[in-house]
């Protein structure tokens, strides 16, 4: 199963939402330096892992957008991928 049985619910600026399911992912992130004998800050690069956690599927990444991409292959609710796909893109705040 794709989803937890059980709702959630959101409280926000006074009013609560219940949702029918949600989604657990485990996100690590870490540095990486190129040189470890000149470890410094800006040599590090971030790099990272997301996990889905009912699947135990993973995959790595090493810039935001790649996660980005990540979320919406790994969500398996597709009105869910069809909103962050969206979002931003509405032409009166520019994105």
């Amino acid at each position: 199963m794709d989803r937890t049985d059980a709702k959630s619910t959101e409280v926000t600026c006074g009013t609560t939402r219940q949702h029918d399911h949600s989604y657990l992912f485990l996100l690590r992130l870490w540095t990486e330096s190129e040189d470890p004998a000149c470890d410094t800050v800006e040599q590090q690069q971030w790099h990272g892992k997301l996990q889905y956690v009912l699947s135990h599927n993973a995959r790595y990444f090493h810039d935001w957008p790649t996660l980005v991409d990540l979320l919406l292959v790994m969500l398996p609710d597709l009105e869910l991928r069809e909103r962050i796909r969206h979002a931003g893109t509405d032409p009166e705040d520019g994105g």
